[in-house]
């Protein structure tokens, strides 16, 4: 259990809601039973409003969870708010009953906190982390319930656990009998900031920290009463999944903090193939050791672990994110994290840019404009640069010397049918002139 004392405090309802007195269990499918009153003195029998029972089974994973708070909330239009109607515990096999249930409209809430589950964080019906974003999921009317969407629940927002051993110096696992403990105090992905309930060694020695959001965190350890100590070993928490966190001396109490002066950034956008580096502030102390997590779409990149990271085509069209710990002695360490662009496809890939029109290749010997003069020499690239720059613009140096050749042979063409008109004029020129002359003559 995740209370310091493994024993469940009283819990009271939300938003100061007051429990209805007279909760009942009954189990079974949905139901719909009535209440009687009887007048004293009077022997008649009153009948009281009908009301409605519902169950369910809650599970995580498929696994039965007992001892989760399944609480029944009805809107109120009034108080335009949901209010408070009746609570219960699953069993051992995850079975729950709710009776007593007015007509109105519902949501249901699931608490963990007190449950055997190792991952759930506690949902609503909706699978919000909070009932009071719901829209009401079902109704109560006439003492049936509208739908069952309530009877079979796997609850869907996962946290991780984290596993470690408190040692005295000589190695010795110290147990519960030593007050040896454990909490977790760090970021979730977003950067919210979350402390875990302090977590109690079992009789072997091992803390387990149950149903911890996704993010990333540092433990502080301590035992006999001494006051938790950070432990210079950052923990990545995966959803429905368990960190081995090993084992640790208590090490020195927190005095302060490891100050950071600058900025966290990533050096410049990534890419494909492409190294990308964090530039890291100044630390106070130095941070020994610093440690780097990568995340591409919050989803954890095995094994990235250093100051440089280069992405991969996995990572393509992937926002990335990389968090820093700074750890110093005796100092509560720096964590932070940086998210950089989409991954984009490498420099030379085909895909980067728009794809030229495939050419042959260049024809040896034809000149280039090195200079970059405005008029490029016959058969160079228009756009300056020699024949290693030409697949850059598309133009194939065999394609401009055809054309200039189809260019010339047109003139030719041109040339001789004028040649040719000439001639015949002047030939019906002389003839027109023969025959003047005859007339005279």
């Amino acid at each position: 259990m995740s209370e310091m004392s493994g024993r469940r405090n009283e819990k009271s309802a939300p938003n100061g809601a007051t429990r209805r007195a007279g909760v009942v269990r009954i189990f079974g499918a949905v139901s719909v039973f009535s209440l009687a009153a009887v007048g004293l003195g009077a022997g008649a029998a009153v009948a009281a409003p009908a009301e409605a029972s519902i169950s369910g089974v809650v599970t995580e994973l498929d696994r039965p969870v007992s001892e989760v708070v399944v609480s029944a909330y009805r809107w109120d239009a009034a108080a335009d708010a949901y209010v408070f109607e009746q609570e219960t515990d699953t069993a051992g096999d995850g079975s729950w009953t709710l009776g007593f249930l007015p007509d109105g409209e519902y949501t249901l809430d699931y608490g963990t906190e007190f449950s055997s589950a190792r991952f759930a964080l506690g949902e609503s019906l909706a699978g919000d982390d909070d009932y009071s974003d719901d829209e009401p999921q079902f109704a109560v009317t006439g003492a049936a319930a509208s739908a069952t969407p309530f009877a079979d629940v796997d609850l869907r927002l996962l946290g991780g656990a984290l596993e470690l051993t408190v040692t005295a110096d000589d190695g010795t696992p110290l147990i519960d009998l030593d007050d040896a403990a454990a909490e977790l105090r760090g970021k979730t992905l977003d950067g919210s900031v979350v402390s875990t309930p302090k977590t109690f060694a079992d009789e072997e020695g091992l803390v387990t920290i149950p149903r911890v959001p996704v993010g990333n965190y540092v433990a502080y350890v301590g035992s006999a009463g001494s006051a938790p100590a950070p432990v210079p070993l950052g923990a990545s928490i995966e959803a429905a999944e368990t960190v081995d966190y090993g084992a640790h001396v208590i090490p020195a109490v927190a005095d302060g903090a490891v100050a950071a002066t600058g900025t966290l950034a990533i050096s410049e956008a990534p890419r494909v193939g492409s190294a990308v580096d964090v530039t890291l502030p100044a630390f106070d102390p130095a941070g020994d050791p610093v440690e780097y997590r990568w995340y591409a779409d919050n989803t954890l990149i095995e094994d990235a672990t250093g100051a440089t990271f280069t992405p991969t085509d996995d990572e393509l069209g992937a926002t990335l994110t990389v968090w820093v710990f700074a750890h110093a002695a005796g100092k509560d360490p720096y964590l932070e994290s940086v998210r950089a662009s989409a991954v984009v496809v490498a420099a030379d890939d085909p895909s980067a840019t728009p794809t030229p029109t495939p050419t042959a290749a260049p024809t040896p010997g034809v000149p280039s404009d090195n200079a970059g003069s405005a008029t490029p020499a016959p058969g160079a690239n228009p756009g300056g640069g020699g024949p290693g720059d030409l697949a850059q613009s598309g133009v194939a140096p065999t394609l401009g010397v055809l054309l200039a050749a189809a260019l010339v042979a047109a003139g030719l063409v041109l040339a001789r049918r004028y040649r040719a008109r000439a001639a015949g004029a002047d030939a019906d020129a002389g003839s027109g002139a023969s025959g003047s002359a005859d007339e005279r003559a």
